[in-house]
């Protein structure tokens, strides 16, 4: 998936400098799971991670609220095709000369949204920015069982139920969210995921062979767009790699060409990058090997630009088919998406 792009202009004649960040950090794996036969009782995975309510009605506070948010997630995931739910769960402890006192945050447990994973349902809803949550009192810290709570239906019928630390699925979603080319390629890959179970829900929907076929059309057009911009993905991730084997190897002769031979020089570019720029009678001084490997990243950052013109022109077509979905949703009586949906991630 592609990366930050820095374009820095170290002068009017030097070459483009588009060095990409750290590459997409890895989906958020769950500390602890469970599976279950039912979609509810998402209180006796919080239980089993050290919580021993102090108050019988703590408990049952907060089993209510996390049943009745899960059943009213479930209702929007079978509504709109998505896999599972993501609630955020809230409970304070405090110590006590009778030991650890609980008390739930808030409500305890919220409906974050739902969607194909947990971290696309968090990114999409920027769960990391600050929301309204009630204040800490003194002395109160979040307990175990304070996370986040993915709960899947499985094709079997049965539900895995996950916890998520709190800080590891909104440090990502607040990672990718800042770098601009990681958040316009993870929003097109949820978007993707997302779109395809919607599509299946309206296939559902349709109550006529006609209307079946105007919806596959869709969506294989939906998915000949999303294959282009795959390889499109790809071609400018390897040009992004390119550019800065070349930019690096640029820098790396500049500070060398007064201490290595020409020679020496093409040997160390050629382990730098994996492939051969010349051969030493090509080039009339080490400053010449400099002056190539600048004129090459330079004209391999114009080629990753190009890439990201067409990039764009893709998403737009993309964009263009998702309305098209979801208007023929709106003619089948779908709910329509609220901003912050997956099929809607909020800008």
């Amino acid at each position: 998936m592609t990366s930050l792009v820095l374009t820095h202009f170290v002068s009017a004649d030097d070459y483009i400098r588009l060095i990409p960040s750290n590459p997409m950090p890895s989906l958020n794996a769950p500390y602890v799971t469970k599976i279950s036969t039912g979609m509810t009782r998402t209180i006796d995975l919080i239980s089993a991670l050290g919580p021993k309510f102090n108050d019988l009605a703590v408990h049952y506070l907060l089993e209510k609220r996390l049943d009745e948010e899960v059943r009213r997630g479930f209702q929007e995931a079978d509504e709109t095709g998505q896999r599972g739910v993501l609630l955020r769960t809230q409970i304070l402890t405090s110590q006590t000369a009778a030991g650890p006192y609980y008390q739930l945050r808030g409500d305890g447990a919220n409906l974050v949204g739902v969607g194909p994973n947990a971290d696309a349902v968090c990114f999409s809803q920027k769960c990391f920015q600050p929301g309204l949550d009630v204040v800490i009192p003194p002395g109160a810290s979040l307990a175990e069982g304070s996370g986040y709570v993915w709960i899947e239906r499985q094709p079997d019928g049965k539900y895995v139920q996950s916890m998520y630390r709190l800080n590891l699925l909104e440090t990502r979603a607040s990672q990718v969210y800042l770098n601009l080319a990681m958040r316009a390629t993870f929003r097109q890959a949820i978007k993707g995921e997302a779109f395809a179970g919607y599509i299946e829900r309206l296939q559902a929907k349709a109550a006529t062979n006609e209307r079946k076929k105007e919806l596959a059309d869709i969506e294989a057009k939906r998915k000949e767009v999303t294959d282009r911009i795959k390889t499109i993905e790809a071609a400018y991730a390897a040009e992004m790699r390119r550019q800065r084997d070349l930019a690096d190897a640029a820098a790396t002769m500049n500070a060398l060409k007064g201490i290595l031979s020409t020679a020496s020089m093409l040997n160390s570019v050629y382990n730098a990058i994996g492939s051969s720029i010349g051969n030493p009678t090509d080039f009339s001084s080490p400053q010449a090997v400099v002056d190539k490997l600048q004129s090459m990243a330079k004209d391999s950052g114009g080629k990753a630009e190009k890439i990201l013109v067409q990039q764009k022109t893709y998403y737009d077509e993309q964009g263009q088919i998702e309305q098209q979905v979801l208007q023929f949703g709106m003619e089948l009586n779908m709910p329509i998406p609220k901003p912050g949906s997956v099929l809607l991630p909020l800008p």
